[in-house]
């Protein structure tokens, strides 16, 4: 499962503008909406059960305690032609000149302005472009780890799929919402954990439950800022936010949640 984008892009503040991001034009013709709760994301693939693994850049240190991945030897061979990427704490920043839409890069706050919109975007809101690290550049992976997706071109997070095993206590809730299902339903899919141990227990459950990411299907009627900002705002819809799943790309999504309007759960 890919790490999703936001429908809007976002601002400095990290609230949504009332811009759509041009890469979800999908969603108003093509996609289905089902509910985000807010928990942990697992996997059940052949009966057998999987947590996310985010597997991160290593850290590089000058002598100034920085990061500086970009005084690797050979970096800019793992970009493609004609990119220029910065780092700063692990995080990639592409030049400006890679978008047509952007007039400037400010990596202090880690914002582009945009010519056509006149607005400062957050960098991690922008269509990324595609870098290529080597595994060399990362932390080890546990054995078996199945990536969701190539490395975030941004952050440099790189996200897998890592096998649940029993003997491993880190994995106790995990477990006891797997063995809570019927073995009918432990269809392969994406699931959301959640429970009295998982994220503050958001979901307020009392025991520890799997939820089928397509189980909760969710009708959306008005895709503009102030429809899904009024939807979301409605004190009496108590979920985390809505995911757009495209009705025949498999893993393509974006999301939307009440924190994006700044609206308190």
């Amino acid at each position: 499962m890919k790490k999703m984008k936001t429908f809007f892009i976002k601002n400095k503040e990290n609230i949504v503008t009332e811009i759509m991001n041009p890469i979800h034009d999908w969603v108003a013709t093509n996609s289905n909406a089902f509910i985000k709760r807010d928990g942990t994301s697992c996997m059940i693939q052949n009966a057998k059960l999987y947590k996310r693994f985010d597997c991160k850049l290593l850290t590089l240190k000058s002598n100034s305690g920085r990061t500086q991945l970009n005084r690797l030897n050979n970096f800019s061979n793992y970009i493609h032609a004609g990119v220029t990427v910065k780092s700063i704490t692990n995080r990639l920043f592409p030049d400006g000149e890679q978008f047509d839409t952007v007039l400037n890069v400010n990596l202090r706050d880690n914002l582009c302005e945009l010519k056509n919109n006149n607005i400062a975007v957050h960098i991690r809101d922008l269509q990324p472009i595609n870098v290529i690290l080597p595994k060399e550049f990362y932390k080890s992976l546990p054995n078996g780890a199945i990536p969701c997706q190539s490395p975030d071109s941004i952050t440099g997070h790189w996200p897998h799929w890592i096998e649940c095993f029993r003997n491993d206590n880190s994995n106790k809730w995990h477990f006891e919402a797997f063995d809570a299902l019927a073995d009918v339903d432990k269809i392969n899919g994406t699931y959301e954990l959640c429970g009295p141990k998982v994220q503050a227990n958001a979901e307020h459950h009392t025991k520890h439950i799997l939820i089928n990411h397509k189980s909760e299907p969710i009708e959306v009627t008005d895709l503009s800022y102030n429809g899904l900002k009024k939807m979301l705002s409605n004190t009496t819809l108590d979920i985390e936010g809505i995911v757009f799943h495209h009705k025949t790309i498999n893993d393509l999504k974006c999301k939307i949640r009440k924190s994006d309007f700044n609206v308190e759960r």
